[in-house]
């Protein structure tokens, strides 16, 4: 047991509760989770469209958006002047299944 804590030491947390700590920060944002939820009503939506949709400038969506790829929550593919997004639902449903199936459940 630690001194300090109290909590008994024996038994790590797992490296993934960073991940996840990260992964709920990012999805605690209403902006974000509303781009989530419009991506996944659609195939794939354009800059402008969010924007429509949220009713927020495009700088500001712009930043989610950035936010979210670099988290490997969407992609983005380029046509023409036109940026799109998509979700990436195996990611998202890969880190929930890791969280309550994986090494949290066990602990």
């Amino acid at each position: 047991v630690d001194g300090r804590t109290g909590v008994s030491s024996e038994r790590a947390e797992p490296a993934a509760f960073s991940d996840w700590a990260d992964l709920f920060t990012l999805l605690s944002d209403r902006t974000r989770l509303r781009i989530l939820y419009h991506l996944s009503q659609a195939d794939e939506l354009h800059v402008g469209a969010l924007c429509d949709r949220l009713e927020q400038r495009q700088p500001a969506v712009s930043h989610h958006l950035s936010r979210l790829r670099a988290a490997g929550v969407i992609s983005a593919r380029r046509d023409g002047k036109l940026r799109f997004y998509r979700l990436l639902p195996d990611r998202v449903r890969s880190v929930l299944r890791a969280m309550f199936d994986g090494e949290a459940a066990a602990s």
